[in-house]
């Protein structure tokens, strides 16, 4: 929760709600309730994929494969998708006016920035990659082409092989 006090009252609150008369709070209900940290989903992923930021991706793909029923793996591969198709979507409509990329692309103004700058990280070509990325990883979620990995590998393998997409040679 950080430093925000407001914020942590809130939580508490929150909590008083749930507990039982004479039930002692534990970690576990703060875990339950509140989660570990509101940085470490799919969101959160998406946007440091976005950004190219290595080290918190990598660190939330950690968390994330440590809790794989917070964050089922083809819920996290959808998203990406959406992501990412958004992502290609933007480069070709990039010149119009923000308010109707927002429109185009279904998502708060907001939001348009996001794309703006993975559109920079992550031209055409690399997005197109990373669309066949995805693709070959929900496959193997399924249990095509992966012999028993677990869902925690596959993610890390995932964002790794996104965040170094220029690098990889794609079959096509």
């Amino acid at each position: 929760l950080g430093t925000d006090l407001s914020r942590i009252q809130n939580e508490l609150s929150k909590l008083q709600l749930i507990l039982a008369e004479n039930e002692v709070l534990s970690e576990k209900l703060v875990e339950k309730h509140i989660g570990i940290s509101k940085e470490f989903n799919v969101f959160e992923l998406q946007k440091a994929v976005g950004q190219k930021d290595r080290n918190k991706a990598m660190k939330i793909v950690y968390y994330m494969g440590k809790n794989p029923k917070n964050n089922p793996i083809v819920m996290t591969i959808g998203r990406l998708y959406e992501f990412f198709t958004n992502v290609l979507l933007y480069q070709t409509i990039s010149t119009l006016p923000p308010a109707e990329i927002a429109k185009e692309l279904k998502v708060h103004p907001f939001f348009v920035k996001d794309y703006a700058e993975a559109a920079r990280f992550y031209p055409m070509k690399l997005t197109t990659k990373i669309i066949s990325i995805l693709r070959e990883t929900d496959l193997k979620s399924k249990g095509l082409g992966a012999n028993q990995t677990a869902d925690s590998e596959l993610l890390t393998e995932l964002v790794y092989k996104i965040l170094n997409v220029q690098a990889l040679k794609i079959k096509t």
